[in-house]
């Protein structure tokens, strides 16, 4: 017998109150949440790699030129 107050609404035991629900929309909402995040890092991810220079990534090194040795003046 479901039990109210006009102050509270519907009064639940402990045990009542601890249930779970038998829906999965608890699960729908962490996976949705989740494919969310995984798509936002994908974006950011790939616009870090695409707007990093070149230079900084590493893949392009080349070995150190010697300088040029200063030539005597005559």
């Amino acid at each position: 017998m479901d039990k109210t107050t006009p102050s509270h609404g519907a009064v639940l035991t402990t045990t009542e109150a601890r249930q779970g629900s038998r829906s999965r929309l608890t699960l729908h909402v962490l996976l949705g949440s989740l494919a969310i995040a995984f798509v936002v890092g994908v974006i950011l991810v790939g616009g870090f790699w695409k707007a990093t220079p070149p230079a900084m990534d590493a893949t392009q090194i080349t070995p150190a030129q010697p300088a040029p040795s200063p030539q005597a003046a005559p």
